[in-house]
């Protein structure tokens, strides 16, 4: 199934036949301006992603770039890089405070079939970027979009993924 539009963004999810009921084994990866980001072939457990997209959907409409907006693509990535990821503390942010709660930038699943790939999204006014690599690659892209696109689409999806996982789900006890 899918939500959005590959020619801007969206996502593919697709349930397996043999799903493993509540495991909701399937595969998933984002479309992001026509092109697949994500590893749809590999395969996952639906519900996990299920789980890890409550935060995406938690930060949706507060990811307001402040600063970062000042800024081209490829230093808004790597400043967002490194607030998360760099283990120096004192490291210089050309002059970026570390934003509240930077990983609300971070817009991967963290699940498998992302393992290989770094997406951020910044909202500035009315629209918002998304910025994505695939680190074996070494290739930064980068869409421009209304503001609340992303929020959207991945509502939706999380809502059918809680629809499958509550159906699955029966009378058993299931922890989400």
């Amino acid at each position: 199934m899918r939500f959005g539009d590959i020619n801007t963004f969206g996502v593919d999810l697709e349930l397996d036949e043999n799903h493993g009921g509540a495991w909701l084994y399937g595969k998933l990866c984002y479309w992001i301006n026509g092109s697949q980001v994500g590893d749809f072939d590999l395969g996952t457990s639906l519900r996990d992603a299920y789980f890890q997209m409550k935060w995406l959907v938690h930060d949706r409409g507060n990811r307001d770039g402040g600063l970062l907006c000042t800024l081209p693509n490829h230093d808004v990535f790597f400043q967002l890089d490194s607030f998360l990821y760099d283990s120096e503390q004192d490291v210089k942010h050309q002059g970026i405070e570390t934003p509240e709660s930077p990983a609300r930038f971070e817009v991967k699943i963290p699940i498998d079939v992302f393992d290989d790939w770094k997406i951020y999204l910044i909202q500035c006014g009315n629209v918002a970027t998304i910025l994505y690599k695939n680190i074996n690659r070494g290739d930064l892209a980068s869409f421009v979009m209304p503001g609340d696109l992303f929020d959207s689409v991945i509502r939706e999806s999380y809502a059918y993924l809680q629809s499958l996982y509550e159906k699955e789900c029966g009378q058993e006890l299931c922890r989400s």
